[in-house]
């Protein structure tokens, strides 16, 4: 019993030590800002203390939220997750929710690992059970500025020596600078800013006195924020945990200007982020590298001692805190908005990189109801920071063209960051800026289907869409269980499996070394990670449905005669491997049913019709009836195309009318709502009709052009999916542009 008690022992000293070892976390959230401070060379903000954090600690430049609206910012920090992952997708007070109550998030992850946690201030995400917090104190918006700084600060400390030796994460939710803005409230600022003090920020592109008295106090709010930090983290110092207490500085979003707050402009979307870490970080750094408050979460499970425990796509800043310089980092980061209630709904998604910012809407040239809450006096919901008609006089030409294009968007936007900061000058259509918007959009694509974006399917947006402008009287709010349909609906479509946004695809298989359009080379072109498998379907004599290119079967069998001429039993009594390879003897020419038997639901199939309207129809009813509407596209001519959608209507279509690069052929594409073409060509890739073809949203195949430069070429120009014979040689190719293989 000796050993198993001195055992016992050991792990309660162990666990003693690892509780002490622990890092303590403050996380200090402030309202509707963005980084108007003064560490942040802001000219009107007074912010000494925040400008002091950024001192001791980090400060990240290029800092962001997934999404520019309350509930779903918050909820993004809290759980790890964009909102399309986790299902806040609107404001809490609106109804909207995570998709599942056992959604792990930071106060459920800590709990486990013994921390007390705590909360000070509005949590406004739901359910609100999913946030088991040990201590809920304030719990109101506190937009009226009832309760002080000081009321804060002392429920801080309440907290903090209520935890004793226990590691604890403790959230202060503030209510500056959260509209309306309060010119001063409990004697702060003692000497509040006034409109001739101040101008508006760069981004808002008005200018009046009402507007400017509006600006004057929301800089009055953030002088009233930087107070109440200063109570904070005088109250960490004087609690004797400061050395060992990560704290992070957070707005939740941008500020409730006009292109500020709900959009996916950067005035909306960027934020201060300042982290100070005894020990950990170096003091007075600066970082520019782009960074989310995703990250957040992974940095504290590994504060807690937690790193790794659970699945996330944000990254752990540590690397980012101390003195390398010279850290492998994202290139890209998100941005989301639906308009956060049916009195705004809009969706729009944004994607940047260091230099450049794509922002996409999925329902172009429709009255954006976001913009006309700050633009239109007359909407129901109008914002007081917004521009009135009377402070509009004076507009530049390029604050206008900006205006009606945020009223009405288009596809695209495209921007300069680094002549253009501020989001005026639209590049969308700039024919020398083509292949950094064939890149961005193929991000957006690929970034859309890594977190399994609902909104990537047209059905779901309209579904959504329909329902929320059905509802803008807001009479759901009185409704007791009142329920949104996007919460069964969206999390039904993510089981489906997550499909490729670009790759490569293996020609009738992996043709160059298994017999084409067999069961091996379709299992070869499997292993190696093909993202899209392309194979020629015909009909034989008695009806069924074989895989074959040609039109006889002589080339690649040992038999001889037309495919159409033939039954089944006779094309099965063929060898189709001998010919590339004695090895392969015995390979038989597979039915369509057998090879979707093989493939995985997760590879787009590209069916190649080697036949009119009937081919088409029976090979549209297969897809079906197997469930892999999801996957295959019918690669087909328009009059085939036209005869499989009549029987069924959701199929998927590659145009294959007059294979080319022609801007005709990607005109007549978009035309027929196909949902791919396959262009053909060797040498330069037509980006103009890439372009015009991404824009309106088809998938590109190409065909064919497999050498390493011209891999690179098509991906470059905005091709989703060239066409190989040989995969094995093309995939280290594709790794070169972040392409991994499907497993």
């Amino acid at each position: 019993m000796k050993p198993v008690f001195s055992f016992i022992l050991l792990l309660m000293f162990t666990s003693i030590a690892c509780a002490a070892e622990r890092t303590n976390i403050l996380l200090i959230v402030s309202e509707d800002n963005g980084p108007e401070l003064g560490c942040y060379g802001d000219p009107y903000a007074r912010t000494p203390h925040l400008d002091r954090l950024a001192t001791d600690g980090v400060r990240f430049e290029n800092a962001f939220v997934p999404y520019s609206v309350c509930s779903p910012s918050r909820a993004c920090f809290l759980t790890g997750l964009p909102p399309q992952q986790n299902g806040q997708i609107g404001l809490a007070t609106h109804k909207f929710a995570l998709y599942r109550p056992d959604t792990p998030n930071v106060v459920t992850l800590l709990k486990a690992r013994s921390y007390r946690t705590g909360l000070i201030g509005k949590l406004h995400v739901n359910p609100e059970s999913a946030f088991p917090f040990d201590s809920h104190a304030i719990p109101s918006s506190n937009f009226q500025r009832k309760e002080s700084p000081a009321d804060y600060a002392s429920e801080a400390a309440r907290f903090i020596g209520e935890s004793g030796d226990k590691p604890w994460f403790l959230s202060v939710n503030l209510p500056d600078a959260h509209l309306p803005f309060v010119r001063q409230a409990h004697g702060q600022p003692v000497k509040p800013l006034t409109a001739d003090e101040v101008k508006p920020l760069p981004w808002m592109g008005v200018d009046s006195p009402r507007i400017r008295e509006q600006v004057a106090n929301y800089y009055n709010c953030l002088e009233r924020l930087d107070h109440s930090v200063g109570l904070l983290l005088d109250v960490l110092e004087k609690s004797g945990e400061a050395d060992r207490t990560l704290v992070c500085y957070i707005g939740d979003h941008g500020a409730q200007f006009s292109r500020g707050k709900g959009s996916v402009y950067e005035g909306a979307l960027r934020i201060p982020l300042i982290v100070r870490w005894p020990g950990i970080t170096k003091a007075g750094s600066v970082r520019k590298e782009l960074v989310s408050t995703l990250d957040l979460l992974p940095t504290w499970l590994a504060a807690g001692g937690a790193a790794g425990s659970i699945e996330l796509p944000g990254r752990d800043l540590r690397p980012l805190l101390g003195n390398d310089r010279d850290v492998p980092w994202r290139r890209y980061i998100f941005g989301f908005t639906t308009g956060s209630f049916p009195g705004n709904c809009f969706i729009q998604h944004s994607v940047r990189d260091e230099r450049f910012k794509l922002i996409s809407s999925v329902r172009p040239n429709t009255e954006n109801l976001i913009a006309h809450s700050y633009l239109d006096e007359s909407h129901p919901y109008f914002v007081i920071s917004g521009a009135k008609a009377s402070d509009c006089k004076d507009l530049a030409p390029q604050v206008r063209a900006a205006w009606d294009r945020w009223l009405l968007p288009p596809k695209y936007e495209l921007y300069d960051l680094q002549s253009d900061p501020n989001e005026w000058h639209d590049l969308a259509d700039d024919p020398q800026h083509a292949a950094v918007k064939n890149r961005l959009i193929a991000s957006l694509v690929a970034g859309q289907n890594e977190m399994h974006d609902p909104f990537l399917d047209p059905a779901n947006v309209e579904a959504f869409v329909a329902e929320q402008l059905s509802r803008r009287d807001l009479s759901y709010r009185k409704e007791k269980d009142f329920r949104w349909s996007y919460l069964d609906t969206f999390p039904a479509w993510r089981a489906r499996p997550i499909m490729p946004a670009r790759g490569l695809c293996a020609h009738r298989g992996a043709m160059s070394t298994h017999p084409e359009n067999t069961i091996p080379a379709f299992k070869e072109a499997i292993r190696l990670g093909a993202q899209m498998i392309e194979f020629d379907v015909q009909l034989t004599k008695d009806g069924a449905l074989v895989l074959m290119h040609d039109a006889t079967v002589d080339r690649t069998t040992n038999g001889k005669g037309k495919v159409a001429d033939l039954t089944l039993a006779e094309l099965k009594a063929l060898d189709a491997g001998s010919k590339l390879d004695a090895k392969f003897a015995g390979t038989r020419i597979p039915t369509f049913e057998e090879a979707l038997a093989v493939f995985p639901k997760n590879v787009w199939l590209n069916c190649h019709l080697k036949g009119g309207a009937d081919v088409g129809v029976a090979t549209a009813k297969v897809i079906a009836q197997t469930g892999r509407a999801h996957q295959a596209f019918l690669a087909a001519t328009a009059d085939a195309a036209k005869a499989a959608k009549a029987e069924v209507p959701d199929i998927l279509i590659c145009n294959m009318e007059r294979q080319g690069s022609s801007m005709v052929y990607a005109e007549e594409t978009i035309a027929m709502k196909a949902q791919f073409i396959q262009l053909l060509g060797k040498g330069e890739v037509p980006v103009d009709a890439v372009t015009l073809l991404k824009t309106a949203g088809v998938r590109v195949n190409y065909y064919h052009d497999e050498s390493p430069e011209g891999l690179r070429r098509q991906w470059k120009a905005g091709v989703d999916f060239p066409l190989v014979n040989d995969l094995a040689k093309a995939v280290p190719i594709a790794r070169e542009f972040g392409i991994e293989p499907v497993k």
